[in-house]
């Protein structure tokens, strides 16, 4: 395939994702909220605590990124089964996660890397690989892809400039709230800040809502022209199933009848 981009085929209007996701996000809200309840206190800590150190803000982005990206993990692992209507403990989502949290780990900072190089380099090539990579996630935690970053160039093939909507809209919130974050600090007035922490694990929710919604869409063909695939995004089948759903064959009786007498 050449390098020039192909018309869209598979994605919908952005405006479709967004009223899409905030249905089944907010019909899934309590689930929702108890995978990435935990991230809340780490947040509320770097909103209120404000040190200049350098050791303090390595701790800080360390911790964040360590707590994010498994809880992240976990609520990727149960998307399928909420798209399916399906409930899925926050016990077994917090299992989910300690179980592909290395690998999503490892891929991230790759990703973190090449985007920070890019955005480097004049920013240009920084919002192409952000745009390349915004669905690694899904590839990584239910894909489980042996070439997790080249799969992702494949799905977005095509897709870019229809993506850079979605992308700029969930990075100018970020954006946004850093500039007030430094505003602030300055006036001495960060625990103003306090409520953005509700707001930013909301807002990740949704966000990763979304863009499952579009890494569906993307996937849906390679998953139809080889049959052999079971696509996971409607299946769930790579989501571990409940302990009690798991049907055992129950042994049959034998016949306990008296022979007939001659």
């Amino acid at each position: 395939m050449s390098g020039v981009e192909t018309p869209d085929s598979r994605l919908r209007e952005p405006i479709e994702y967004l009223v899409e996701g905030w249905r089944l996000f907010m019909d899934n809200f309590a689930s929702i909220v108890g995978v990435l309840a935990p991230l809340i206190p780490v947040t509320l800590v770097a909103r209120i605590y404000h040190s200049d150190s350098v050791r303090y803000l390595y701790a800080e982005m360390g911790v964040t990124v360590l707590v994010q990206s498994l809880l992240l993990v976990a609520f990727i692992g149960m998307l399928p089964r909420m798209y399916e209507g399906e409930s899925v403990s926050v016990r077994r989502a917090w299992h989910w996660g300690f179980q592909y949290w290395g690998v999503y780990l490892l891929n991230w900072i790759k990703v973190a890397v090449l985007i920070f190089v890019g955005l480097f380099l004049f920013i240009i090539p920084g919002v192409y690989l952000a745009i390349s990579f915004c669905l690694f996630g899904f590839v990584v935690v239910l894909e489980q892809h042996p070439t997790p970053l080249q799969r992702c160039l494949q799905l977005v093939h095509g897709y870019r400039m229809r993506l850079l909507f979605l992308v700029a809209l969930f990075v100018l919130y970020p954006l946004f709230e850093g500039f007030l974050n430094v505003l602030l600090r300055q006036t001495g007035s960060s625990w103003l800040l306090t409520p953005f922490a509700i707001v930013d694990i909301m807002m990740l929710g949704y966000m990763t809502t979304v863009f499952y919604l579009v890494y569906l869409d993307l996937s849906a063909g390679d998953f139809e022209e080889d049959q052999s695939i079971e696509t996971p995004g409607h299946t769930g089948a790579v989501f571990p199933l409940e302990d009690d759903s798991v049907e055992i064959d129950e042994p049959e009786e034998p016949d306990m009848q008296e022979p007939e007498k001659e």
